[in-house]
C-alpha cells in the first residue's frame, strides 16, 4: 500500500467538494441520490485524515496529561521558608538545581507546546510553567545573589592578608 500525503489527499478533497459546489452555483442540476453518492465516496476518501487526527488528538491529550504530571512533581518539591532558612537547618540548593534541571530537560524532550499540546490548553499551561518554575528559581536567586556577595567578602578578605608584592 502506497504511502498516502494526507495534507495533499485533503485539499483534493476539499477541491472537490468545492468544485462540487461550483457547478451546482452555475446551474448544473443534480438529484439529491448523485450528492449522497458523492458525498459518501468522500467521506470513505477522508477516513485517513479523520484517523489521523484522531491520533494526533490523543497524541496531544497524553502530552498534556504528561506535562501536568511533570508540573505536580514540581510543586510538590518542598522550598524552604524564608524565615526558617535563618535559623534553620542548611538547604540542599543543589539537590533544588538538579530537580529543576531534570524537569527542564524532561519538558524539552516532550517537545514544543505548539505542536504537542491541545491549543485550548497552552495559555493555561504556559502560565502554570512559569509560576511553577518561579516559584523554585526566585529563592535559587535570592540564594546565588547571597553566595556571590560572601565570596566577594572572602575575595576582599583575601586581598588585604596578602602583602603587596613588588612595591
Amino acid at each position: 500500500v502506497p504511502k498516502l500525503n494526507l495534507k495533499a489527499h485533503g485539499e483534493r478533497i476539499h477541491a472537490l467538494r468545492a468544485r462540487w459546489k461550483e457547478l451546482d452555483r452555475l446551474g448544473a442540476a443534480s438529484s439529491l441520490a448523485l450528492w449522497q453518492r458523492f458525498d459518501a465516496a468522500l467521506q470513505l476518501a477522508y477516513r485517513p485524515i479523520s484517523a489521523q487526527h484522531a491520533a494526533l488528538k490523543v497524541a496531544r491529550q497524553d502530552n498534556l496529561a504528561a506535562r501536568e504530571a511533570l508540573l505536580a512533581a514540581l510543586d510538590a518539591l518542598p522550598l524552604p521558608e524564608p524565615s526558617a532558612q535563618a535559623g534553620g537547618p542548611a538547604v540542599d540548593w543543589r539537590s533544588v538545581m538538579r530537580e529543576l534541571d531534570r524537569f527542564k530537560l524532561a519538558w524539552r524532550r516532550l517537545g514544543p507546546i505548539e505542536h504537542t499540546v491541545p491549543s485550548e490548553a497552552r495559555d493555561s499551561l504556559q502560565q502554570r510553567l512559569r509560576e511553577c518554575v518561579d516559584r523554585i528559581e526566585a529563592p535559587l536567586q535570592s540564594h546565588w545573589q547571597v553566595a556571590a556577595a560572601l565570596r566577594e567578602q572572602l575575595i576582599a578578605r583575601a586581598e588585604a592578608l596578602v602583602p603587596e608584592v613588588g612595591r
